[in-house]
């Protein structure tokens, strides 16, 4: 019964260590582009590259009149996450990699030549995603059925 025990607490302990590198960041982000216009983006790196695009945003908002929201955007460049940095390498006004983000069928677009002062602010939090919450329970479950069979 003991060894029974104790390779069900070894399997947990397996699933549970796995399950601490299966982390997503999540990216809180605002920033300015000069005195009038200001915008946030909050997006969930999925596939752990430390990129953060356009297919990875949860939501975008963006100062300009008529609001831009992530319904609108057209592309987005690539966030760098662990470097704080905002790549240009999104499409507008026809050419690719030429912009932060643009909308309107990439004929607008924020860039280095329009933008005086970018600054940036970047919150980043790990969060478990659902395949490490679905193997911290597997190791749960596989405590308690070695309990009861101790039983």
């Amino acid at each position: 019964m003991k060894k029974h025990f104790l390779k069900s607490t070894l399997l947990a302990a397996l699933l549970g260590m796995a399950s601490l590198s299966a982390n997503a960041t999540v990216v809180d982000y605002s920033f300015n582009s000069g005195v009038k216009y200001t915008g946030s983006f909050t997006g969930v790196d999925g596939n752990a590259d430390d990129l953060l695009t356009l297919n990875e945003l949860s939501s975008f908002s963006f100062s300009y009149d008529p609001a831009i929201t992530i319904t609108k955007l057209f592309d987005f460049g690539s966030f760098d996450i662990a470097n704080n940095v905002w790549h240009a390498d999104a499409s507008g006004w026809g050419n690719p990699n030429f912009a932060y983000f643009s909308w309107q069928d990439g004929n607008a677009s924020v860039n280095p030549t329009n933008v005086t002062n970018m600054s940036t602010t970047i919150s980043a939090t790990d969060v478990p995603e659902p395949a490490t919450i679905a193997l911290l329970g597997l190791g749960a479950l596989g405590l308690v059925a070695g309990r009861r069979r101790q039983r």
